[in-house]
């Protein structure tokens, strides 16, 4: 797939975009930037952002990534997630979408690139 997807908490995401890249929250701990596929995102927000309520969601074009960005599975299971393997140049980022939960508590996700 051409587009991989980010998610991150607004305040960080403005914060962390430095030198023309963006370093997310856990980049220090975890070696790399987690990413998905569209059909991973309601599952990523309902395993990793329970208690979340406003988030950016940024689309990535894979193949302006500069570093590594490997297909796998870091938790155990079947499902692969792609991982980037060095910061993430903003260049590689084609749109920012605001996500906020609707009055049920779900996230309205916009049509993806």
């Amino acid at each position: 797939m051409k587009y991989i997807y980010h998610l991150a908490s607004p305040a960080w995401f403005q914060a962390q975009k430095v030198n023309s890249e963006y370093i997310p929250e856990k980049f220090s701990e975890d070696g790399f930037i987690h990413c998905c596929y569209p059909n991973q995102l309601l599952g990523v927000l309902s395993r990793h952002f329970q208690n979340t309520k406003h988030l950016v969601l940024l689309v990535i074009d894979r193949s302006k990534v500069l570093c590594d960005v490997i297909d796998e599975n870091t938790y155990g299971g079947t499902e692969f997630f792609p991982h980037i393997y060095g910061t993430l140049p903003l260049a590689a980022v084609l749109k920012i979408y605001p996500l906020s939960r609707n009055e049920k508590g779900i996230f309205d996700l916009p049509k993806l690139l």
